[in-house]
Formats: C-alpha cells, sequence, structure tokens
C-alpha cells in the first residue's frame, strides 16, 4: 500500500478544517437569524477550526480513510440548535440545514474562478516549484474538498444536512415516519458509500466542473 504524500496530506487537512469551519458557521449564522443565538452564545460562528473540531470526524476518519484509500469522508462537530427559538420552524430548519452545503458551493465557485484565472493567465503552467505550487495545489484542493463537501451533505440520510432539509418539507405524519430512520443512518450512509452511491454522483460533478476549468484554454 502506498502512503499519501505527507505534504500533500497537510495541504488537505488544512483546506479540510477551513471549509468545514466555514460550513458550521454557516449553520450558527442562520439559526441565529431565525432566533436561535444557541450556536452564536457557544462561539460556534467562527472561522477558528478548534471550536468546530470533533475528534473522531475531523481527525480520526479522514486520516484513516487518507491512509487506506477506505472512500470515507468526515465531518466537524455539529452546531447545537433550539428549534423551540426559531420563526417559522420548518423555514428555519431548512435553511438552517442548507446554509452548511450552501457555503460549501459558494466556496467552491471562489476557487472555481481563482483556479480559472490561473489557468488562463498561464499561473498554473509555471507552478511546478516555488510558493505558487503550493498556493496552485491549496485552490485546487478547495475546489474539490467544497464541492464534495457540499453534494455529500445534501444526502437525505441523518444526520446529514440533506436530512434536514427533506424533513422540512415533508407533512408532519411523513415526517414522524421520516424520523424513524434516524437510528440506522450512520448504516445507511456506510452501505451507500461500500456500494459507491457517492461516487456514482459526484465523479459527473467532477467531471463537468474540470470540463469548464479547461474550456476556452
Amino acid at each position: 500500500m502506498q502512503l499519501p504524500d505527507p505534504y500533500y496530506l497537510l495541504l488537505w487537512f488544512i483546506v479540510f478544517l477551513f471549509s468545514l469551519s466555514v460550513h458550521e458557521s454557516a449553520h450558527a449564522y442562520v439559526s441565529n437569524m431565525f432566533g436561535d443565538d444557541l450556536g452564536k452564545s457557544l462561539g460556534r460562528i467562527s472561522l477558528n477550526p478548534i471550536v468546530h473540531i470533533d475528534p473522531y470526524g475531523t481527525i480520526l476518519f479522514p486520516l484513516a480513510s487518507a491512509l487506506t484509500g477506505i472512500p470515507f469522508f468526515g465531518w466537524a462537530k455539529p452546531v447545537p440548535v433550539n428549534p423551540l427559538a426559531w420563526r417559522e420552524k420548518n423555514k428555519a430548519n431548512f435553511w438552517t440545514s442548507f446554509a452548511g452545503p450552501l457555503s460549501n458551493f459558494v466556496l467552491a465557485v471562489v476557487f472555481f474562478v481563482i483556479l480559472k484565472i490561473m489557468i488562463m493567465t498561464g499561473f498554473v503552467m509555471s507552478a511546478d516549484s516555488g510558493i505558487a505550487e503550493p498556493i496552485v495545489e491549496i485552490v485546487n484542493l478547495g475546489l474539490t474538498v467544497n464541492l464534495l463537501l457540499g453534494i455529500f451533505n445534501l444526502i437525505p440520510v441523518p444526520p446529514l444536512d440533506g436530512s434536514g432539509m427533506l424533513e422540512s418539507i415533508l407533512p408532519y405524519e411523513a415526517q414522524k415516519g421520516y424520523e424513524q430512520i434516524r437510528p440506522y443512518g450512520f448504516l445507511i450512509l456506510l452501505a451507500l458509500m461500500y456500494f459507491g452511491t457517492f461516487r456514482m454522483v459526484y465523479r459527473p460533478v467532477l467531471a463537468a466542473v474540470n470540463y469548464l476549468l479547461l474550456l476556452g484554454t
């Protein structure tokens, strides 16, 4: 088994921490907009990764995945919310849940634009050595990691954000039925990863993004 390059792994982890911090901050920020200041009071509207790190999801699982090649991503410490404090509960639940993936898609667009400019100006081609190389690598990782985070979290399986979005638009009786799968959410996600379902979704997206990056060059 070939171990990943420690230099690449370090850059990946830096980008991953930053992306997760933006993701969780977005949850706390939007929840606060709807009247719930629990996340804000706990300091979760912050880009400081320390307040968002989950020892297992942010460090252990991603590291194990990088070392073994097992296709598993990771997560940060979930932002606690108080639904009783929300105005317009279903609307608040939808947008608070969607805020995380949306923030990652916004970051992906930003990194895409930067990388496209780098390609069009020839900066990427000249980045074989020196300070330019890690800059290109970080921007490329920023695009990929945020696309994967955004897509992954839209999966409508608890405890991912997509489950909160789906739950908020379901009729009340359907919400109660949907809640029954929550204890099995992690097992369902493992099965989806094992059978390559997530890969089937994100690969065409990455291919389309790469096509757009090289279009006109």
